[in-house]
């Protein structure tokens, strides 16, 4: 076996802000010739702090916090993995898992395309509304030859290939015991077939979840940031929203504000459910979905099947459909909240809340209707009586702060889809070789084309817990690394940028401006809205114009004071490159159907360089290596076939499931808002337990990775 030559040890520091305590570090760890080796040398990220919120066991870890009990934290990932995949979640059935079903990811074809929203372009291009693409609609920019920058135009297209969501409809209210919500159809002017409302689709392609967890932030904005604050996405950038505790039976009447770090995905998990595009009807709130979800006379998974071998869910697999009850008279789901999260969260019987959520919404990042709302619950009010399980206005404190144990629960979930035994990390561990073919495409990766400074370490992403800790101690007041901003050369001079979030110019700056846009939530010290990204926050930071609570979570710039400027708009979060076989479409865009697409899009460097100039990637630029090369290129692309875990491939555990319906592309919104009222078709996603399925997964639009052409 080789020596693995640990560059970073994993380090652990600690920094107190309002009795909530903030740590630093995970180790990077590569191979004696600089190659990064297996992943499963990388300690999966887990949020320091996590016992103030799941029970805890006897001691403290080196941080300083309680030990997390593992009965309670099996507990959560139960109920993350039963959440992540319910149908129930969603207004009308999606659940998270409706856009991340096929390795982590999406590959249907027909009603999963979006205009060019962001660059306020409502017209299709490739396809519109239930309409179905092929592979002759790809790659959405074209060159002919395809490897050269000065090479001819063919095709140039802003439409982007990503995920159906709910159709265009106003919330009235959930309906206890039923799975679907009521709401009131609106003419939707974007996504319909003559006048009739179709599926919304998001206007970024939806990336997989698998290995998501090491990921520093998520979204491909990197909204979803690393402090998860119990509530909503956006983290340290929203100052007011709390959850709600109790001590002796007795809610404290002001909100309690948490910060748990390395928790991304819990920030990211409760963004799509309240989404209008994605899960929601517009106007829900999270204490309704607690509500509808955690209500006896729902129960969960009702309308799927559980495989009885299921590795997380087998146990508690009802016949025929859903979970079984844990204590008699119970929900399953409020079952497993009692056994994973303390008891402050959710132990007081004898009061309940109700809200007043009269302006009390905000909406993503850059969005005017009729694109995405997330509401807050609103104005708390606590009642000194037990909440009315049938009157859907008021809220046991479980139901309030659902959003806590949905966000953490399904963090947990996903933390164990981890696929660290792929042919790669075989290799590593001496237990396997690459081929010829392979080992070329390697030197390639990580010679000639450069690949790896942006896709770096075992992740194989440069926008990794591992990287932007780098294993140093935080220092107060905040807990960030000075490795999540750094300074890049540009054409004019020297900006900073966010580590792993890069304009690799695969749009257009102006069509997305992404890591470059700005949060909902407006700096009171100037009167605008808190920018998302680092470098800009910390540009606000060294001229004193960020509020203390928010600037202790903000890096401080990497030397150099003459430098003035951040290169952050249309720069995107650089995604891993793990099961990328299975994965397509790919690019935030989902303009590549294929790898090779891909590997002639960096080949050429880039599609508008020269129109991104101002905040270009440096390491973005013709390959000469590869410009007329296409056997070096599909030696490229069969290296990084072996990065695909075979057991994603053939979904064994972890990456097992319950049944899902997805909906087909052909659906028409009806009168009440329903769709299994009306003619809709489902794809069915059958139940796979522990020992995964007989027929692997394919690739998108069955198109084999290296020639393209239409798998037998």
């Amino acid at each position: 076996m080789k020596n693995f030559a640990t560059m970073f040890m994993l380090a652990t520091g600690l920094v107190m802000l309002s009795g909530v305590a903030l740590f630093a570090g995970r180790g990077v760890f590569f191979d004696s010739d600089g190659s990064p080796g297996s992943l499963k040398d990388v300690p999966v990220p887990e949020p320091v702090n996590l016992g103030l919120f799941l029970k805890s066991a006897p001691g403290f870890n080196d941080a300083g916090f309680p030990n997390v009990d593992p009965v309670a934290k099996a507990a959560a990932i139960k109920l993350g993995k039963a959440l992540f995949w319910d149908m129930n979640i969603g207004s009308d059935g999606q659940a998270c898992a409706s856009c991340h079903f096929s390795a982590g990811a999406d590959n249907r074809t027909s009603n999963q395309m979006s205009p060019g929203l962001f660059a306020d372009d409502n017209t299709f291009q490739v396809s519109g509304p239930n309409e179905p693409v092929a592979a002759i609609d790809f790659p959405f920019n074209q060159r002919q030859p395809a490897d050269r920058q000065e090479s001819s135009v063919v095709r140039d297209i802003n439409d982007v290939m990503s995920s159906m969501g709910v159709f265009n409809t106003r919330f009235q209210d959930i309906v206890i015991g039923s799975p679907f919500d009521l709401g009131t159809p609106e003419p939707d002017p974007i996504f319909n077939v003559s006048g009739n409302n179709t599926r919304r689709v998001e206007p970024r392609n939806a990336p997989t979840v698998i290995n998501a967890v090491f990921n520093f932030s998520n979204f491909w904005d990197g909204r979803a940031r690393n402090i998860f604050n119990g509530v909503n996405p956006l983290g340290e950038l929203d100052q007011q929203s709390g959850i709600f505790v109790q001590e002796g039976g007795v809610i404290s009447p002001v909100p309690e504000i948490i910060r748990i770090p390395d928790a991304s995905l819990a920030s990211q998990a409760v963004g799509p459910p309240l989404s209008d595009l994605e899960m929601s009807f517009e106007g829900r709130t999270f204490a309704k979905i607690g509500k509808k979800v955690l209500s006896p006379a729902l129960k969960p998974l009702s309308r799927q099947k559980i495989d009885p071998t299921d590795s997380q869910l087998g146990d508690l697999a009802d016949s025929p459909t859903g979970l079984k009850e844990i204590a008699p008279e119970e929900n399953a789901y409020v079952s497993l909240i009692k056994q994973a999260f303390q008891d402050r969260y959710w132990n007081s019987p004898g009061q309940h809340i109700t809200f007043n959520i009269t302006a009390a919404y905000w909406h993503e990042p850059d969005r005017d209707d009729p694109r995405s709302y997330y509401w807050a619950n609103g104005i708390p009010t606590i009642v000194n009586a037990p909440a009315d399980p049938n009157d859907t206005g008021q809220f046991t404190q479980m139901e309030a702060d659902f959003s806590l144990f949905f966000g953490l629960a399904v963090q947990l979930y996903e933390a164990t889809l981890v696929s660290d035994d792929s042919k790669f990390d075989r290799v590593r561990e001496a237990r396997a070789r690459l081929s010829r073919e392979e080992k070329d495409g390697e030197n390639i990766f990580f010679g000639a084309g450069r690949c790896d400074k942006c896709h770096g370490g075992p992740e194989f992403t440069n926008h990794s817990v591992s990287q932007i800790r780098g294993g140093a101690l935080p220092q107060p007041p905040g807990f960030l690394a000075g490795n999540a901003i750094e300074r890049m050369n540009m054409a004019d001079g020297k900006a900073f940028y966010d580590r792993g979030i890069y304009n690799i110019s695969v749009t257009r700056t102006g069509d997305d401006r992404s890591r470059g846009g700005d949060s909902p939530f407006t700096n009171p010290l100037t009167g605008e809205p808190f920018p998302l990204s680092f470098s800009r926050l910390g540009l606000l930071k060294r001229a004193g114009l960020l509020p203390a609570d928010v600037a202790q979570f903000i890096p401080d710039l990497p030397g150099d004071p003459g430098i003035s400027r951040a290169a952050v708009d249309g720069a995107f979060k650089t995604p891993s490159l793990r099961n990328l076989e299975l994965t397509g479409p790919y690019l935030h865009n989902g303009g590549a159907s294929i790898l090779q697409h891909v590997i002639e899009f960096y080949t050429r460097g880039g599609n508008f360089p020269s129109a991104n100039v101002n905040d270009l990637d440096q390491d973005i630029g013709e390959i000469g290596k590869l410009i007329n090369k296409p056997e070096r290129r599909s030696n490229l692309v069969r290296f990084l076939l072996t990065l695909t875990d075979d057991r994603v491939r053939f979904e064994k555990a972890p990456f097992d499931h319950p049944q899902l319906f997805v909906p087909a592309g052909d659906g028409l919104q009806n009168s009440q808002g329903n769709p299994f009222l009306d003619s809709e078709s489902f794809i069915e996603i059958p139940a796979v337990g522990a020992g995964g399925r007989v027929e692997p997964l394919k690739p998108f639009l069955n198109l084999d990775p290296v020639s393209g052409q239409s798998i037998p």
